[in-house]
């Protein structure tokens, strides 16, 4: 693996264990280096991780506390959070520019389908769709969550099973 996409990784094994733990003012740093202030690419991520969250027909409560965070140190406002949650399929698909943002999302969109607990077939169809979108090989979407079912079956906990998927 490239120096880069492991710098890139760790940064978001960072990401996703302080927003796993809520630490906050860890996540805003690392959350502006990620998206900068891209509104419309922020404002698509959050939608595709509202419409994973949305598969199983209903937003889960820490699906929702995730995302009601995530959105804030976004710098979305309540409002457009709201409209995005009232209306996920509207809005611009925003595909990043640099591949290792683009793993990123993948990766986050993985970590969205376990953090209820639950991993469906619809979730793993939706993120593929999205994979494909964003130009990567859905296959990876496959094989990231063949590794989380692994896992979790081996008694790891979700978040020892985050932390894996970043460091790799």
């Amino acid at each position: 693996m490239n120096q880069k996409i492991e710098k890139t990784n760790k940064r978001y094994l960072d990401y996703i264990l302080a927003f796993e733990k809520f630490e906050f003012n860890q996540l805003m740093g690392i959350l502006e280096k990620l998206f900068g202030s891209d509104t419309k690419e922020k404002k698509s991520h959050l939608r595709n991780l509202i419409l994973v969250a949305l598969v199983d027909g209903e937003i889960d409560k820490k699906e929702l506390e995730l995302l009601k965070r995530l959105s804030e140190h976004l710098d979305i406002s309540k409002s457009e959070f709201e409209n995005l949650i009232e209306n996920p399929h509207i809005g611009d698909f925003v595909v990043p520019k640099d591949y290792d943002d683009k793993m990123l999302q993948i990766l986050d969109l993985v970590s969205m389908i376990i953090a209820d607990g639950k991993i469906q077939d619809e979730e793993r169809d939706l993120c593929r769709s999205i994979a494909l979108k964003l130009n990567i090989n859905p296959k990876v979407i496959d094989d990231l969550l063949l590794k989380v079912r692994g896992d979790l079956e081996s008694g790891k906990s979700k978040e020892e099973v985050i932390r894996s998927l970043y460091k790799e």
